[in-house]
C-alpha cells in the first residue's frame, strides 16, 4: 500500500509511551487491511482517536539487510521483463532458482502467485511456522503489511456482492448466513460509493447489481472477449467486472489529526475486566521487543479469519475461560479464506477452511 505523507507521519510519531495513557484513545482497531483500514477511517470522521494495530514492520535496513536482499533478488527473477531477457531454454532454470529462494524463508508463503513480486510483504514461514493434521494439510498465505493483501501486486481490484444462494446455499452441505434478506445491501452501497465502484448492471440473481459510482460500456475488446466466451460456451451470460482501485483509508483516517497507528504489534489478547468488559489489548511489540497494554472501550477485530480467532480464543477471563465468544461454539468454525497459489507437482495440492 502507498504511504501518503500524512500517514507517515503517524508512523514516526506514534510511541509505545502515548498509547500505554490512560484515556489515549476511544477505539483500537485490530489489523490494517481493507475492513481495518476503513473502520479507521469511518471513525475517525466520526471524531473518536482512534489507534491501528498492525502485525507488520518495516525493518531498518540494519536490521533486515539479508531479507532486503533477498527480496530484491526475487523481484527481479519474477519480473516479466527478466525472464523475457532469458532464452527460452532458461525460463524453467529461472523459475527453479525463484522457488529454491522462496524455500530458505518462506515456503509456504512462496507458493502464492503473487509472492515474488513483493515478498517482503508475507510472513517468515521460519519466523512464524505453524502446524496442520498430516492429512489435512492447509497453506496459510499471510501478508503482513498496511492494506492488507488488497494492496499486494496482482491484486485484481474486483468486488462482488455475496447472493442470496451464497448466504443460504442449497447443498445441504452448508449453513446458512444468520442474514435477513437484503441486510447487508445498506453497508455494500456504502463501501461501494467510497471505492467509487465502476462496472455495469447485469440484473442477473446469480451477481447481485453493486451501487456503481460509474457504470461502464464494453470497450471493443471487451466485446470480442465475451463475444468468443459467447460463442465457446453458449449457455454461458458473460459479464463486465465491478473494479475500483483500493481504498486509501488510513490516509484518509491520519488526515482527520485523530489516527495513530503502530507496526510490529502482534496483537495477543482482548483484555477484559472481571465483568466481561472490553477494556484494552495486549500485544506483543516487535519494535522494542516488549509486551504492550493500550486502553479502550472499543475493539474493533479487523485480522484475518485465523487471526482473529486466534485473538478470541486467547481472550480469557473468568466469564469466557476458554475464550470471547467460544460459547456460542461458533468460534473456530465456518472459516473462510481466499487463497492464491501456485501449485507444484512436488507438494501436497492447498486446501481452504
Amino acid at each position: 500500500m502507498r504511504i501518503g505523507p500524512a500517514l507517515d507521519a503517524v508512523l514516526r510519531t506514534t510511541t509505545i509511551y502515548d498509547l500505554r495513557a490512560a484515556g489515549a484513545q476511544d477505539a483500537i482497531v485490530v489489523g490494517a487491511g481493507a475492513a481495518g483500514g476503513l473502520a479507521a477511517l469511518l471513525l475517525a470522521e466520526a471524531g473518536l482517536r482512534v489507534l491501528v494495530l498492525d502485525a507488520g514492520w518495516r525493518q531498518s535496513a540494519q536490521r533486515s539487510w539479508v531479507r532486503r536482499a533477498t527480496a530484491t533478488i526475487t523481484r527481479t527473477l519474477a519480473d516479466p521483463a527478466t525472464l523475457r531477457l532469458l532464452p527460452p531454454k532458461a525460463v524453467p532454470l529461472g523459475k527453479i532458482a525463484l522457488r529454491s529462494v522462496g524455500l530458505l524463508r518462506q515456503p509456504i508463503q512462496s507458493r502464492c502467485s503473487v509472492w515474488g513480486r513483493m515478498p517482503e510483504a508475507f510472513v517468515d514461514d521460519r519466523d512464524c511456522p505453524y502446524a496442520t493434521p498430516p492429512d489435512q494439510p492447509f497453506v496459510w498465505i499471510r501478508a503482513r503489511t498496511l492494506g492488507g493483501r488488497v494492496g499486494l501486486p496482482g491484486h485484481g481490484r474486483q468486488y462482488y456482492r455475496l447472493s442470496s444462494s451464497d448466504l443460504a446455499p442449497r447443498d445441504g452441505l452448508s449453513a446458512p448466513w444468520p442474514l435477513e434478506p437484503g441486510e447487508l445491501d445498506p453497508w455494500y452501497s456504502m463501501v461501494e460509493r467510497r471505492l467509487k465502484l465502476a462496472g455495469a448492471m447485469d440484473d442477473v440473481p446469480w451477481q447481485p447489481d453493486s451501487h456503481l459510482s460509474r457504470e461502464l460500456e464494453p470497450s471493443l475488446n471487451q466485446f470480442a472477449v465475451m463475444a468468443a466466451i459467447g460463442a465457446r460456451w453458449p449457455h454461458s451470460r458473460p459479464m463486465l467486472t465491478r473494479f475500483a482501485a483500493p481504498l486509501d483509508a488510513l490516509e484518509g483516517a491520519a488526515l482527520t489529526g485523530r489516527l495513530r497507528c503502530r507496526e510490529g504489534a502482534v496483537v495477543r489478547q482482548i483484555d477484559v475486566d472481571r465483568s466481561g468488559r472490553v477494556r484494552g489489548v495486549v500485544w506483543f511489540d516487535q519494535q522494542s521487543g516488549t509486551d504492550v497494554r493500550a486502553c479502550a472501550p472499543l475493539v474493533f477485530l479487523c485480522a484475518s479469519a485465523l487471526e482473529s480467532t486466534r485473538i478470541l480464543s486467547l481472550s480469557r477471563s473468568s466469564k469466557a475461560v476458554q475464550g470471547l465468544g467460544a460459547q456460542s461454539d461458533a468460534l473456530g468454525r465456518y472459516l473462510m479464506d481466499h487463497i492464491v497459489a501456485d501449485s507444484y507437482t512436488h507438494m501436497t495440492p492447498p486446501t481452504t477452511a
